[in-house]
């Protein structure tokens, strides 16, 4: 298995659709969303690791099973080396289906609910990709509970997610809930002297940063010293994308594949206006779109926080 990790706006869909065009890979977007664990604390502090193992390591293998249409059905789809034709256009008519049964009101609802077969072939065992956007808190768990798998964590500048963060409640995408309580409570958020009536005295953006902060800061703690984890910035992707997924995919034990380069191949080319959850982006104009967006006040607040951080190491 592959774990995907990082904050929401991090860039983690678009690196998890870039491993999902790999052929040999079965690709779960966010399963744990419409799967979570009550089994285990939001946060696993390093004391907690060998008691919650066993648990985690049945659980991820549980989020391979979800096979709904959100976890399976978001485009592109990609051809795989696994399944036949006869598998694959069942599976793209099948998804096609639930994605006109849930536009119907009532019917939509459990239309949702039902898996998608995947088609997986005799005599094939293909690597199976799992990308979270809320598992940073229980990083290191999982990379113990992975013994003989991979965690990729990508992190991206807390400029560039606040600001799409900021953008996605304006357009309505994202709820406007941001766990203060839990932030103020946890290991990190005591070390930092954060309190809940701090944080709610704070501007959003800086809220925002602080979020950032202690949930980037925990996973990276968790994942540090552990040889089946890496850590790539939105940054570095964006500037060398097919360098450094070339270096992931090395590390994860997948070849490189034609099918992987040509998704890569257009990229320079992509919408200079992408719809929020678009995967097709052009990396050179995301790179630093958030110094377009927010002011130079906003900015100079996000990275005090910032700079409060170890963090601030990865983005010199």
């Amino acid at each position: 298995m592959i774990y995907i990790i990082g904050n929401a706006r991090s860039g983690t869909s678009w690196l998890g659709k870039i491993f999902d065009s790999h052929p040999g890979v079965v690709y779960r977007h966010e399963p744990d969303a419409s799967h979570p664990s009550y089994d285990f604390p939001f946060f696993i502090e390093d004391d907690e690791y060998e008691k919650y193992r066993a648990i985690a390591s049945d659980y991820l293998q549980q989020l391979c099973l979800v096979r709904t249409s959100r976890a399976v059905g978001r485009r592109p789809q990609f051809h795989k080396e696994f399944s036949g034709l006869a598998g694959r256009i069942l599976r793209s008519s099948t998804l096609w289906l639930l994605l006109l049964a849930g536009r119907i009101p009532i019917v939509g609802n459990a239309t949702n609910k039902l898996n998608v077969p995947d088609f997986i072939g005799p005599g094939h065992k293909p690597k199976y990709v799992i990308k979270s956007v809320i598992s940073l808190g229980r990083a290191g768990l999982y990379a113990r509970a992975l013994t003989n798998g991979r965690v990729v964590f990508m992190m991206r500048h807390p400029c560039g997610v606040v600001a799409s963060q900021l953008r996605g409640v304006r357009l309505g995408k994202l709820e406007q809930s941001k766990p203060l309580n839990t932030i103020s409570k946890s290991r990190l958020g005591r070390q930092y002297g954060l309190t809940l009536a701090g944080l709610e005295s704070l501007t959003e953006e800086e809220q925002l940063a602080w979020i950032w902060v202690i949930m980037n800061e925990q996973a990276l703690t968790g994942l540090r010293d552990q040889s089946n984890a890496t850590v790539i910035t939105h940054e570095a992707l964006c500037s060398n994308p097919v360098q450094e997924i070339k270096r992931l995919f090395e590390f994860c034990r997948l070849p490189w594949n034609s099918q992987t380069e040509e998704f890569l191949s257009p990229i320079q080319s992509f919408s200079r206006n992408p719809s929020y959850y678009d995967v097709k982006r052009n990396p050179a104009l995301e790179l630093d779109k958030w110094k377009r967006e927010l002011a130079p006040d906003v900015v100079k607040r996000i990275e005090a926080v910032l700079m409060a951080s170890p963090l601030h190491d990865y983005f010199r």
